[in-house]
């Protein structure tokens, strides 16, 4: 190695250990890491939707899941797609509480993060969220959620409604005490069943809402620490390149 070739990786490594300690691109990787797992669970609520709705969509599936006179294999891999689905969902529901009071605990004191804990407790008081929450401890430390449907047919012999449902009186035998009263008290007025594709909408809406307005506040937290760390990128770039970045490399969120 030449010393005009030392001096060129010693000016990348500076460039490089400066980018690494920056506030603006680490408050990028926090926020970045966030959306990751924020992405992923809307993913898992998505396909939890779909196949809680794919019977009102194929006629085939309707029938195979109401017919009892050949084995019930179609029936038996539709419940272990929805079971796998709703094990998803509760997991990456979890994950993202954890991740997004993580992130938040960087902003204690401000007016951001008492915003965000205005809206999230708006979700996380509701009876609905307080059950998804206990149904994955029940889970946990119980046995897997008690699943029924109901099919009802229009005029044309279609299909047209179809509910995953929840017994509700199954899961009361848990007990008031493990479900917390907020849950304990949802489950004594839902009546015998849990709509579960109604509870999941509103769940999937009520959190994009929030998560949505949360990632539209990183440039007002960070805009222009942002711009000083991709000044920094772009030097490299350059540096790396051995010409000016012309497409003004960007990173942000």
């Amino acid at each position: 190695m030449t010393d005009d070739d030392a001096e060129w990786r010693a000016e990348l490594d500076a460039l490089n250990r400066r980018l690494g300690e920056h506030p603006g691109w680490i408050a990028q990787q926090r926020w970045l890491a966030l959306r990751r797992t924020v992405e992923l669970h809307w993913r898992n609520l998505a396909e939890l939707e779909r196949v809680i709705g794919a019977p009102t969509k194929h006629i085939e599936l309707a029938l195979e899941l109401m017919q009892n006179e050949r084995p019930p294999v179609v029936r038996e891999q539709y419940w272990a797609a929805l079971d796998q689905r709703l094990h998803n969902v509760l997991a990456s529901a979890f994950t993202v509480v954890e991740h997004a009071q993580r992130l938040i605990e960087h902003y204690v004191g401000t007016a951001f993060a008492a915003e965000f804990e205005r809206r999230n407790d708006l979700i996380k008081n509701d009876s609905r969220a307080v059950f998804i929450r206990r149904l994955r401890n029940y889970r946990l430390h119980y046995g897997e959620p008690p699943l029924a449907h109901q099919i009802t047919f229009g005029a044309d012999l279609l299909p047209s409604t179809f509910t995953v449902q929840l017994k509700a009186t199954v899961l009361r035998l848990w007990g008031r005490k493990n479900w917390t009263a907020r849950a304990w008290d949802y489950l004594e007025h839902v009546g015998d069943y849990v709509d579960l594709g109604a509870v999941i909408v509103w769940y999937r809406t009520a959190t994009v809402g929030l998560f949505q307005w949360l990632f539209q506040q990183f440039d007002k937290l960070h805009g222009n620490e942002l711009d000083s760390a991709n000044a920094l990128i772009r030097q490299y770039n350059e540096l790396l390149s051995g010409e000016p970045d012309i497409w003004g490399t960007q990173n942000s969120l």
